[in-house]
Parts: C-alpha cells; structure tokens; sequence
C-alpha cells in the first residue's frame, strides 16, 4: 500500500492537527475559563502556517484541499512532523507523488 500524500489528505492531517489542539487546550482549561474554539483554531493555523514559511494564501489552499506548489506542500508536512520520504515516497508538482525505490542494504549481488 502506498501511503497518501495527496491534497486531500494533507487538507485531512491539517484538520486534525488544528482540532487536537483546540480541543486539547480546551478540556484542559479550568471550569469556566475554556478559551474560544475559534481563537484556539486561529491561533493553531497561524502557528502552523509560520512554521511551515508560507503564505496565507498557500496555508488557505492547502486548508481546503485544493494543490498548492512542491515547496510550500514539502514545508507543509514537514511543520505536521510528516516525512514523505521515510515512507517511501518522493512528493511531485501539482499535489502528485511517486513511490521510491528503497534499497536494501546487506543484499548479497
């Protein structure tokens, strides 16, 4: 099985990371002083999008699923602690991706 890279799935691993987040801050508030979900999801997607380096344009493309170029999708994964390669695949332009050889080591010729 290869696994996912696609728009749709980095727009599904944004969702999620956003809504651990907010969610997480939120149950661990003290009774009566839980901050707002909409300032906590904000605030998540503006420290995501920074970490990654891109615009908020890009951050706003990938957010809804729609392809975003090579670089910014790279930086993307990367800020959501995702490494496309050690699962064996090598990200391409206009949200494609392809399997890598891997190559074991000790195989006798």
């Amino acid at each position: 099985m290869t696994p996912d890279f696609s728009p749709a799935m980095l727009k599904r691993f944004l969702r999620a990371r956003v809504g651990i987040e907010a969610y997480g801050r939120i149950f661990a508030a003290p009774a009566g002083f839980a901050p707002k979900l909409e300032d906590i999801e904000a605030e998540e997607k503006r420290r995501l999008r920074k970490s990654a380096g891109i615009t908020e344009e890009q951050f706003d493309l990938a957010w809804s699923g729609r392809g975003i170029s090579l670089e910014p999708r790279q930086r993307l994964w990367k800020a959501l602690g995702v490494d496309p390669a050690a699962c064996g695949v090598r990200l391409l332009d206009q949200g494609k991706q392809e399997r890598m050889t891997i190559r074991r080591a000790g195989r006798a010729a």
